[in-house]
């Protein structure tokens, strides 16, 4: 199978950003994939993040803009992208431009390699303290409720779409999204590579303000009941689907 790419693009207030994180995505994926498209999610922006992605699709026919009135939050536009792409793979791409170019050619390089390409960040010290911190408490819980030994669950992850897409039945809204994905997919057979990303610098964003925090680790708790005192009933619906040739779960160290 010939790996083609769906790049999700959420953009809040990112006027600043965008196009760069657009231009760059495009340069990264070179020569790696057959073809791709991009979904620009602006979700709810009050400046002129909007007029940008209709401008940048207007000069590229694969780029398509999804307006929301108001913020929707992440975990929102990335189950709507998923469900929208129309690629053999899928992966979200901040509109921040926090990941850097390179980083995205290294996960694209590792399609093929298993189900799903994790990321850690290699220079997490260009963060907050109160970032990195955060970070690293967030992980050791999720690691703790699933029995997972992934690095980092709350990174970009690359995805196959037709398995991803299995795998979002009660999936928040909000920053905790991506954890609640991989424990279903991965305690369900899926196999994963995990690669290191380096991260561009940028000012702190509303990913932390305290309601998104508290809004992550409501969601983090609510998880964690669920795998250790239901019978881990996030695993059961997917499960019933997966392909037969799905038969480990584990790294492939890079």
């Amino acid at each position: 199978m010939t790996p083609s790419l769906t790049m999700i693009v959420p953009a809040l207030n990112e006027e600043k950003h965008l196009s760069n994180t657009v231009h760059e995505a495009i340069d990264a994926i070179d020569g790696l994939v057959s073809d791709y498209e991009i979904l620009i999610f602006n979700d709810g922006s009050t400046d002129r993040t909007g007029e940008i992605a209709e401008a940048l699709s207007q000069k590229n026919a694969r780029i398509h803009v999804i307006h929301h009135e108001i913020p929707r939050g992440l975990g929102y536009g990335y189950k709507a992208g998923v469900r929208l792409a129309d690629k053999t793979h899928v992966l979200l791409v901040p509109g921040d431009n926090e990941l850097r170019q390179d980083s995205i050619q290294d996960m694209c390089k590792n399609i093929g390699q298993a189900d799903i390409v994790l990321t850690y960040a290699n220079n997490p010290e260009i963060r907050p303290l109160s970032r990195q911190f955060i970070s690293r408490l967030f992980s050791g819980i999720v690691r703790k409720a699933s029995g997972l030994k992934v690095r980092y669950f709350n990174g970009p992850a690359l995805h196959r779409t037709d398995l991803v897409r299995r795998a979002l039945t009660e999936v928040s809204d909000g920053f905790a999204y991506q954890a609640e994905i991989l424990v279903r997919m991965i305690q369900s057979g899926a196999t994963y590579v995990e690669v290191g990303m380096y991260l561009n610098a940028r000012p702190e964003t509303s990913a932390f303000r305290m309601a998104n925090v508290i809004n992550v680790f409501t969601n983090i708790i609510k998880l964690y009941y669920r795998l250790r005192w239901h019978k881990n009933p996030l695993v059961a619906p997917y499960t019933q689907n997966l392909p037969m040739d799905i038969k480990h779960v584990g790294t492939l160290e890079r």
